[in-house]
């Protein structure tokens, strides 16, 4: 195995140490000419403080079973050529400063993990040929970054290892940026899961673009979401505010259950072409949980609209099922991604009439579907009693609020749901109690005992009405009419209440015998007609016992006070002569004597 040279180690002896169980450098240089190698044995590390630098020419290899450290404020390495082996178990990437590998290869007993960003490919103007090598293990970026800096489409090459990119925006992604320049060509990430599942992701790059000061690159994070129902599909990607579907609701069961954070950058003109998305089946069919409702072959990569704030299920690309792989034509590799279940399925919708207990409810099915039919509706009122049919009613025997929901189904197979709280509201109970021997001409009272009731509407059957709650109405003529009483509320829930009742004539008209004027208890004490009826063209006359008029009146309510001239007359017996018309206009003609008693 070559070494370093003995010329260049005395040259540089002075700044360079080696310990057993690792290599440390403060500020010295390494030289490996030829393709010299560097075993570290053990579990040793790599430190480099004080800008130590190590050159590589050809294809020197630096083995290393322990962590790599750089706190030099260099990028350590001075030429794209030869190879960092991590071949221990567990180990670290790490230190204050960006190390720029030319090429490191992932081997040893070990998963591999980087906390602080680091490049792989070479550290100059257009890269190197430097390569990540995934023998068998993993790179876990840890919400760091990793820049593949070598255009060529194998600068990351995989047996069965791969790269763990699984944090969301709560730690940092951790994300891949590959400096592809101007160049074209299929690039794979081999990502895998936290379970070592693979999900690569592929940018099919058919159009090259144009990049700026040898800076054009592609990025690419990824991770997955909790399958948890409600709240669904989070942690949501940094600037996305919902998983609304495409009538703007939150129906997660349509989308994946992972996110793609993509950009692009140092591009005059963007490069573009395909991207090829890897998911897991656990991620779309349920087994993990989540409430997902999908048909896989039917899964669609979709955008991330930041305009207007809603995914684009446009239902532009491919599947393949059997591989897991989704795959989109894009004119720019920028963009927040999932995949959603593209098959045309209805919009569930509905609206109602009524709100009233023990009223019926009218539920009217408003879904649409661009394309296709709606097969089948399902109502569920809340109540424990369901519909299929289209259209329907239904009363609610209770006041409360009740959860329905209306789910359908397109000829696809896809189905829809919506869910609305819907209020019921108690009604009015109306009631009301009448005067007793309700008379024609005599106000009768009518008193409202309507519970619940803010408005009554009363209607008296003879074509008049009133609305106060306890209303006082004259019927003009005798017989029976029906009274109805309309109590409403707030809630517009009225209840009505129908109560015949008999309206008779009062007792006829009444005419004393006697009178007592100018007594002090003040009964009886005038003399005249006494009727609850209206009368017309009344007339009264009294007489004396010489045929003498005492008293005359054209009033029925102006009756005799018992005077004369102003004088009062002798007790005795006095005549009259009473004539008027009653409420139907046939005329009375009374008479008789009266006796005035003092």
């Amino acid at each position: 195995m070559r070494r370093i040279t003995y010329s260049l180690l005395v040259l540089f002896l002075s700044q360079f140490s080696a310990f057993g169980q690792g290599l440390v450098q403060c500020g010295g240089h390494i030289v490996f000419d030829n393709g010299g190698h560097v075993v570290v044995d053990g579990s040793g590390d790599y430190y480099d403080t004080l800008n130590g630098q190590i050159t590589m020419v050809n294809a020197g290899t630096i083995w290393l079973p322990g962590d790599w450290e750089n706190a030099s404020g260099g990028p350590v390495f001075t030429t794209n050529d030869g190879r960092v082996s991590l071949n221990g178990g567990t180990q670290f990437i790490k230190g204050s400063s960006l190390t720029k590998f030319p090429s490191v290869a992932m081997l040893g007993s070990g998963d591999k993990y980087l906390e602080t960003s680091t490049l792989i490919g070479g550290g100059f103007n257009s890269g190197g040929n430097g390569q990540l090598i995934c023998s068998n293990k993993r790179l876990w970026l840890n919400n760091q970054t990793l820049t593949i800096n070598n255009s060529a489409t194998n600068a990351i090459t995989q047996t069965t290892g791969g790269i763990v990119s699984e944090t969301d925006n709560t730690l940092g992604y951790g994300t891949v940026e590959w400096v592809i320049r101007n160049n074209t060509g299929n690039y794979t990430v081999p990502f895998q899961t936290v379970l070592s599942n693979a999900i690569p992701i592929q940018f099919v790059v058919s159009s090259a673009g144009v990049s700026v000061s040898d800076s054009g690159y592609v990025s690419i994070s990824t991770y997955p979401t909790t399958t948890n129902a409600l709240p669904n599909n989070r942690v949501l990607p940094t600037g996305v505010t919902n998983t609304m579907n495409e009538f703007g609701r939150e129906n997660a069961a349509k989308l994946l259950d992972r996110y793609w954070v993509m950009g692009s950058n140092g591009y005059t003109s963007e490069p573009s072409g395909n991207t090829v998305f890897g998911y897991r089946d656990s991620e779309w069919d349920g087994s993990a949980g989540s409430s997902n409702d999908i048909v896989e072959s039917n899964l669609r990569p979709i955008p991330y609209d930041f305009v207007s704030n809603q995914w684009d299920y446009s239902r532009n690309g491919a599947n393949n099922a059997t591989g897991n792989r989704a795959t989109i034509g894009l004119t720019s590799y920028r963009g927040i991604w999932t995949l959603a279940d593209s098959t045309i399925c209805p919009k569930a919708l509905f609206s109602w009439e009524g709100n009233c207990v023990l009223s019926p409810i009218r539920f009217t099915d408003n879904s649409t579907i661009t394309k296709g039919t709606i097969e089948s509706w399902d109502w569920q009122f809340g109540d424990g009693y369901t519909s299929s049919l289209q259209n329907t009613l239904h009363m609610y025997p209770t006041a409360g609020v009740y959860p329905v929901q209306l789910k359908v189904v397109g000829n696809s197979g896809c189905p829809d749901s919506l869910e609305i709280p819907l209020t019921i509201d108690a009604k009015a109970l109306a009631d009301f109690t009448i005067e007793d021997d309700p008379l024609v001409d005599i106000p009768t009272q009518f008193t409202s005992l309507s519970q619940n009731a803010t408005s009554w509407d009363w209607d008296f059957g003879d074509f008049n009405s009133d609305n106060i709650e306890h209303p006082k109405h004259t019927y003009q003529e005798e017989g029976s009419f029906d009274v109805v009483l309309i109590a409403n509320n707030n809630a517009n829930c009225p209840d009505t209440i129908i109560k015949s009742i008999e309206v008779n004539l009062p007792s006829l008209f009444l005419v004393p015998t006697a009178f007592s004027p100018g007594t002090k208890d003040n009964i009886n004490t005038y003399f005249g007609l006494t009727t609850l009826q209206r009368v017309s063209e009344y007339t009264m006359t009294v007489y004396n016992r010489w045929g003498e008029q005492v008293f005359s009146s054209d009033d029925v309510s102006k009756q005799w006070d018992g005077t004369y001239l102003g004088k009062p007359v002798p007790s005795g017996s006095y005549l009259y002569i009473i004539w008027f018309r009653d409420r139907t206009m046939k005329g009375h003609a009374l008479n008789g004597s009266v006796l005035l008693i003092r």
